[in-house]
């Protein structure tokens, strides 16, 4: 979230470098590596070796959106070979409550995020570096803050956080690249987590993994994240209802602890829906940190990922007014992308428990099809349903763990042959991206099949 201020101190030096292997840059008086952790996705390295350091000849540090490979100093220049490596812990020991994890992917930044416990009021030190660098590229300072706790419904507060939130970007780095990081606070270190940067438009293919309506059914939830973390997606997007009540605490240490090792690996891009909304949204708001957002609250933004762009909204009331005009100028820059989404809770079109939403399709389906949109993404509804209308993909993706509901509770009888597939099952979407086209396939946790696959072309780019 933009409000939780960030105590940032960046200073990246990268002199020496490669190595076999995934270590961890341990500190250099401390003589310990540590490995890195085994469920890290194996992402090919793109062979660029950057590099960002301190400038010898001044007294100023040099940032990583600074320094070319060139600019690092070499061991003549510096009389020896220097590497930049993780602090050694000390003091006391830090919980590390939540993370760390990712958020607000770009194809040369990365936010990496976590919550440490109460026991002391301290920095943390977040260090990134190339996979199989044996330095550091960077290494940030992280200030502990306050959650904001007021946003509660009605104005009545939620339950205090007993920790404090940390929170750092990293800009300046390569497209289509795997890093590695490690956090280190008090004394205490993570284990190594690593995650890929995104493509540019002009890039090459990505994964995407989709799913929504986790909440409920622990066990079901468990399900589905570990069968969806096996095609190691680039990032995720949720389309609302991640847990039953979005203004309790426990609910949210339910979901962490339960989706912790997959957002340690790749981001994840949540919607808001109604069950988030339940009792306020201050941990919505303090935890997730989203990009490009039509205000603080962060529950509208857009992002783009390699050759897509993706506008999600919160879809507890109709767009109107200024927030609609801020969605079509988002829909005019994504028809500079191939392939275009929105992401959000109630769904357009539905035969299931809850009615279709339909302040909403009169209101945003003109402007779909006006800027040439892909396919919608909805939850709300536990199943899975996939529409076809005026050449746009309508899905229902509410199977990620709560209790489901039927396919066909409020058939629309003039709407029938624009519904394509409808299971009532537990699943997942994961779709591939490449310049010729984005496949989707939807995996079927209960019964441990693919129930549907289709195929977006790309779209005509607008001049």
């Amino acid at each position: 979230m933009r409000r939780i201020l960030m105590g940032l101190a960046a200073a990246g030096l990268l002199a020496c470098t490669g190595g076999s292997g995934s270590t961890l840059p341990a500190s250099a008086d401390s003589g310990t590596t540590g490995t890195a952790d085994s469920g890290a996705p194996a992402i090919a390295d793109s062979g660029s070796d950057p590099g960002a350091g301190a400038d010898p000849g001044t007294d100023t540090p040099a940032t990583l959106d600074t320094l070319s490979p060139a600019d690092v100093p070499s061991p003549e220049d510096t009389g020896g070979p220097t590497c930049l490596t993780l602090p050694k812990p000390t003091g006391a020991a830090v919980t590390l409550k939540k993370g760390p994890y990712l958020q607000s992917p770009t194809s040369t930044a990365m936010t990496i995020a976590f919550e440490a416990d109460k026991k002391a009021k301290v920095e943390g030190q977040v260090g990134v570096w190339r996979k199989g660098d044996k330095c550091l590229l960077a290494l940030k300072t992280t200030a502990p803050t306050e959650m904001d706790v007021t946003l509660g419904m009605n104005g009545i507060p939620v339950e205090p956080v007993d920790g404090y939130l940390h929170a750092v970007t990293f800009d300046g780095l390569l497209p289509e690249t795997a890093y590695e990081y490690a956090v280190v606070i008090g004394g205490t270190a993570s284990s190594t987590a690593s995650f890929r940067t995104a493509p540019t438009l002009t890039g090459g293919p990505f994964t995407i993994g989709l799913f929504g309506d986790n909440r409920t059914y622990a066990d079901a939830h468990k399900l589905v994240v570990g069968e969806m973390a096996k095609f190691a997606p680039d990032v995720f997007v949720n389309t609302g209802d991640a847990l039953a009540t979005g203004g309790s605490l426990p609910d949210w240490d339910g979901f962490f602890a339960i989706e912790g090792d997959l957002l340690k690996q790749a981001p994840l891009m949540p919607a808001f829906g109604n069950h988030e909304a339940f009792l306020g949204q201050a941990y919505y708001a303090g935890y997730w940190h989203l990009p490009n957002a039509y205000d603080v609250t962060e529950l509208n933004y857009a992002w783009a990922y390699g050759r897509s762009y993706w506008i999600v909204l919160d879809s507890n009331d109709t767009p109107s007014g200024e927030r609609l005009a801020w969605i079509e100028q988002e829909l005019v820059k994504a028809s500079k992308y191939p392939y275009r989404f929105l992401a959000f809770h109630h769904p357009m079109y539905t035969f299931s428990n809850h009615l279709p939403a339909a302040s909403i399709r009169k209101v945003l389906k003109p402007l779909l099809e006006k800027y040439g949109v892909s396919a919608v993404m909805n939850g709300h509804n536990h199943c899975y349903e996939r529409f076809e209308v005026d050449g746009i993909h309508y899905i229902v993706t509410g199977g990620g763990g709560a209790p489901l509901y039927g396919i066909n509770d409020n058939v629309v009888t003039a709407e029938k042959d624009l519904r394509k597939v409808a299971k009532k099952v537990h699943h997942f979407l994961i779709g591939e991206f490449t310049k010729d086209q984005a496949t989707f396939k939807v995996h079927d946790v209960d019964n441990d099949m693919v129930i549907d696959t289709f195929t977006l072309l790309p779209k005509p780019i607008a001049p």
